[in-house]
């Protein structure tokens, strides 16, 4: 179930649902996990500066309860800066993404957490 938060200051209207979706089948299919478990999230900061620019730029948080290995982030890293290029006008040199493994403890979810416990 991963769950994808991005920051950008990139113009909201750029950021649409449309774009939402696309992040998600992407994640989707990179991580073989059935769309109804994806979450994303952007929130936009006009006032984000990268590298002393307000250029267009971006960073993007990609958690996991399942872990990610170093096949899955690279192919997501390449496809991701694909597609904030294409869609976003962020170079790859102007954002950062980092992966970040969840413990099934760490997520509540129907009263409960993963682990069952």
């Amino acid at each position: 179930m991963p769950t994808v938060i991005i920051k950008t200051n990139v113009d909201r209207t750029v950021c649409n649902q449309g774009f939402q979706k696309k992040i998600s089948r992407l994640i989707s299919e990179i991580y073989e996990n059935p769309i109804m478990y994806i979450t994303v999230t952007i929130h936009h900061n006009p006032k984000l500066i990268f590298a002393g620019t307000q250029d267009p730029a971006a960073f993007m948080e990609i958690k996991t309860v399942n872990g990610t290995g170093k096949k899955e982030n690279k192919a997501a890293s390449k496809a991701i800066s694909e597609l904030l290029k294409a869609e976003l006008g962020v170079l790859p040199e102007r954002f950062y993404i980092y992966f970040n493994t969840i413990q099934l403890k760490d997520v509540g979810v129907l009263g409960g957490t993963l682990d069952g416990q």
